[in-house]
């Protein structure tokens, strides 16, 4: 075989390869697919709602809500309704066990019961799993203490007693758990649609999605391997002088 014949013979595999992968593109279609894969399929790692607020911003979730209805999206952050906004919540809400319990809202005062010992009145403007919202009329400011520092609230009764009820911070999370009492938080999510903020206690759990690449390197190994087998093909034709695409 003369030179000339050799080096017509790579020129005509290089530009078969060309073709190859700009009309063929077993890798890039593999790729294409298995990227599409990842996407649509991520692994996901349930978490409790009241413990997403340890979540760094940015990350994507899935919030499925208590009627079944399911949100993707980007988690943006976790804040708190504003006192009114609770206030309005808790009015709302047609819970019998909270009302025959006569749980202390924001605007019935309530015995605050530290665990140190110390005492004072305050009302309470919101209620979370590691946290209560309350309002001091007698410095006029607004204090969020941790539960684990709160020993008891107290709703006082009447000077015969009648009507008074003591919470302890066990009863307190019953409350939240059944959802006989509204949490005061909000989940910031970021959709196609823009912003939502969502009321934590619409939320039933929470996913935390994992988009990988495993489909993705899976796709590339099995196109690489097809391109493979026609690059193969293409060279046995060549080297036995067959007419292929045009190149002999």
């Amino acid at each position: 075989m003369q030179p000339y014949q050799k080096i017509k013979q790579l020129l005509c595999l290089a530009l078969c390869l060309l073709i190859l992968l700009s009309q063929t593109g077993c890798t890039i279609m593999g790729a294409a697919i298995g990227a599409r894969a990842d996407r649509n399929n991520p692994r996901q790692i349930a978490i409790d709602k009241d413990k997403l607020h340890r979540t760094k911003p940015g990350v994507d979730i899935r919030l499925v809500f208590r009627d079944g209805k399911i949100l993707d999206g980007e988690y943006v952050g976790y804040s708190r309704l504003s006192d009114a906004e609770y206030a309005r919540l808790l009015g709302q809400n047609d819970s019998q066990v909270l009302r025959q319990m006569s749980f202390p809202g924001p605007e019935t005062p309530a015995l605050i019961t530290r665990d140190n010992g110390h005492q004072f009145t305050a009302f309470l403007t919101g209620v979370d799993y590691d946290s209560l919202v309350v309002w001091v009329p007698e410095d006029s400011t607004r204090n969020v203490l941790p539960i684990k520092s709160v020993k008891y609230i107290e709703r006082p009764g009447t000077e015969d007693g009648a009507g008074a009820h003591v919470f302890d911070m066990a009863m307190l999370r019953k409350l939240l758990d059944e959802h006989d009492l509204p949490l005061a938080s909000v989940i910031s999510i970021r959709t196609e649609a823009g912003v939502k903020q969502i009321p934590i206690d619409e939320i039933q759990h929470v996913q935390i999605l994992k988009r990988g690449a495993t489909n993705m390197i899976i796709g590339t190994l099995v196109g690489l391997t097809g391109d493979c087998l026609i690059l193969l093909l293409i060279a046995l034709s060549q080297m036995g002088d067959i007419y292929v695409g045009g190149c002999k």
